[in-house]
């Protein structure tokens, strides 16, 4: 395989996720596509053909000259709503005296004062639902837009409802940018030293609907200065160089007032449509308040076939690594959940299929949210998201193409490295199905310790300073016996002090050694200085005692080192 095929078949793959992701959530919404019909065709028409890379300091440059920002909203995708939790913040840190007011198509004007109140905390959230007849009146997950409320609650920044009213007869689409255009003009007028925000669905922010609605009505007419951002447009993903779809975030400038955030894969858009869609065909309660940061997509587990999606990830990315499937059995794997709130272990292993403490796994799990135990195929989760079964596919991926002879229980050595390849597995696996997926690298913990070097931490930050000086004591005893290997005995010796640290912290170095490992695989093989048939060592482990173990880990780091 040439080393320069990586990056292309990347896109490749993304294109056949996404391609099968909108077909499926088209089948899902074909009466309300049909509604929509025309007024989506308007967004998709405004779109330039064209874009340049641009920076989010220059978006933030441009919004300080406007009067209103229209932010285009995908309901269903969290990473929609951080974006636009993000870029407030971003403005914010730029421009901390300028006042900013959130305006939000999820809120009617009726519910104001039932969001000043649970804005000032005078409101449980459970309460503020009810009030505002949430399920019934917009109904997509809450969790996605609480963060752009906890954020108003934490800066002070106001939040104002600007939909229709729910009172009265069933407003058109073309009604209700004529409706919101109204409202949003009496924000501005009532809080003219504010910059208002607005998050409104995408169709919305076409050049005949909300925009031109907006200027009739203000008294700026045409001069009223709007600009637009939308997120993660499906063209621009696939136009993007190949460098950059392995990158973070990326900012497009389609023109003088139009940007677009690229934040993650279309695949992942779509699939939240389909999923979402799916759970309220089935009469799923798609409400929750949790946080998890780190998930794009949380869903709820009722009616989500979990096996399904992680088999079909694992064969997914399988193709992609050219591994042949037909010798693997990747139909079998074995699902448990796991309450968030709940103490104790309340999932069954077979006690003869499993020897890992229970309790160790529960930690992990609510810590990360789910954990896979690669012997039996179990997998144990509190909350799902894509990212979490796009990681845990890769697992599954490495684990039915285990071929392994090291009788159970493990020794400490054995099974921390066991765990650090697993890891690996699955940051790789993710960051290979979800491009923008954010992970840290070895500079990340380098720059931690050099930042905190000289600061006096406690509690949480102490543990993560010792934690990124153990990654990079890691490293360095990996880039030692890459050199000259000795002996396992040696190996043995230095790794005991970094075993105690993270026997003590519930696995915590295992899961930064074996994250910065995957990654920088993944950056190895896409920057083309890895081909994918060295990677593929990763997911086709063939060790029968501790030492070929050991030795496979050093013979998978020397492609990074």
């Amino acid at each position: 395989m040439n080393f320069s095929n990586a990056a292309a078949q990347l896109n490749d793959l993304q294109k056949d996720l996404y391609q099968k992701a909108y077909s499926e959530a088209q089948a899902y919404t074909t009466v309300q596509a049909k509604a929509l019909g025309r007024y989506g065709s308007e967004f998709y028409r405004c779109l330039p053909q064209r874009f340049s890379l641009s920076s989010l300091a220059k978006i933030n440059n441009r919004i300080s000259r406007s009067n209103i920002i229209l932010y285009g909203d995908f309901h269903t995708l969290r990473q929609s709503q951080r974006g636009l939790l993000r870029l407030i913040r971003s403005f914010h840190q730029s421009q901390p005296d300028r006042k900013i007011a959130i305006a939000m198509e999820m809120f009617s004007a009726d519910d104001q004062l039932a969001i000043d109140a649970y804005i000032a905390g005078d409101l449980s959230e459970e309460q503020f639902l009810s009030d505002i007849c949430y399920e019934d009146s917009w109904g997509f997950p809450f969790q996605n837009y609480s963060s752009i409320l906890q954020e108003a609650k934490n800066y002070g920044f106001k939040v104002i409802g600007v939909n229709a009213s729910r009172v009265g007869s069933k407003n058109s689409i073309l009604s209700r940018d004529s409706l919101i255009a109204g409202n949003l003009t009496e924000v501005m007028k009532k809080l003219p030293d504010h910059l208002v925000f607005c998050l409104i669905g995408e169709f919305h922010i076409a050049d005949l609907h909300l925009p031109s609605q907006l200027k009739q009505f203000s008294e700026y007419g045409e001069s009223l200065d709007i600009c637009r951002i939308v997120t993660n447009v499906d063209s621009y993903y696939f136009k993007l160089p190949t460098s950059k779809v392995s990158g973070q975030s990326e900012y497009l400038e389609l023109a003088e007032d139009f940007f677009c955030i690229m934040n993650t894969s279309p695949w992942i858009k779509w699939q939240s449509l389909a999923n979402w869609e799916l759970l309220k065909q089935v009469g799923c309660n798609i409400i929750d308040s949790s946080q998890d940061d780190d998930s794009l997509d949380d869903f709820n587990e009722d009616g989500i076939d979990i096996e399904y999606h992680i088999i079909y990830l694992a064969k997914e990315l399988a193709k992609f690594l050219a591994i042949d499937t037909a010798d693997l059995s990747l139909d079998r794997v074995y699902s448990h959940l796991l309450s968030e709130d709940q103490k104790s272990v309340t999932f069954k292993f077979d006690s003869n299929r499993c020897s890992y403490d229970l309790l160790g796994i529960v930690n992990r799990v609510q810590l990360d949210g789910f954990y896979y135990y690669p012997p039996t195929y179990d997998v144990v989760l509190s909350k799902l998201s894509l990212n979490h079964l796009s990681t845990i596919a890769g697992q599954h991926l490495q684990a039915v193409g285990l071929i392994s002879n090291i009788p159970e229980p493990y020794d400490e050595v054995t099974k921390f490295y066991f765990e650090v390849l697993k890891v690996a597995a699955g940051v790789f696996s993710v960051k290979t199905l979800n491009p923008k997926r954010k992970s840290p690298d070895l500079n990340d913990y380098i720059e931690f310790v050099n930042k905190t070097s000289r600061k006096r931490l406690i509690g949480p930050g102490r543990i993560q300073r010792e934690n990124s000086r153990n990654v990079l004591k890691h490293h360095q005893l990996m880039v030692d016996f890459c050199e000259d290997f000795t002996s396992t005995y040696d190996l043995e010796v230095r790794l005991a002090p970094l075993l105690k640290f993270n026997f003590s912290h519930s696995g915590i170095l295992v899961q930064s050694i074996g994250g910065v490992l995957g990654l920088h695989l993944y950056h190895r093989a896409m920057e083309t200085k890895l081909s994918l048939d060295q990677v593929r060592r990763l997911f086709k482990l063939a060790v029968s005692s501790r030492d070929s173990l050991l030795c496979k880990t050093l013979e998978i780091y020397k492609l990074i080192l």
